[in-house]
C-alpha cells in the first residue's frame, strides 16, 4: 500500500507544458551492475526535466513495450543473477 511506498516528494514540480495529474513511479532494485552501467529511461520530453542528464541515449519504444509484455506475463526475474 501507500504506507510502504518510497516517495521523494508529494508535489509535482511546476514545469510549463507538463502533464496534469500524472502519477510518477520510483522503482528501487538491487543489482550487481556498476553505476556507469545503469541507463536511466525518460519517455517523450520527460528528459527536459533533468537537463543534467541530457546525454542519456533514447530507448526505442519497442524495447520498452517488449519488457512490459514480459513483466505482464510474469517472465521477468527479480534477481537475474540467481
Amino acid at each position: 500500500g501507500w504506507l510502504g511506498a518510497a516517495l521523494i516528494c508529494g508535489n509535482e514540480m511546476p514545469v510549463q507544458g507538463s502533464l496534469q495529474q500524472c502519477v510518477r513511479i520510483m522503482l528501487h532494485w538491487n543489482t550487481r551492475k556498476r553505476q556507469e552501467e545503469i541507463h536511466h529511461v525518460y519517455l517523450r520530453d520527460a528528459q527536459s526535466l533533468r537537463p543534467d542528464r541530457s546525454n542519456i541515449p533514447a530507448v526505442p519504444a519497442e524495447e520498452l513495450e517488449a519488457v512490459l509484455e514480459l513483466a505482464e506475463a510474469g517472465l521477468l526475474k527479480s534477481r537475474p543473477w540467481t
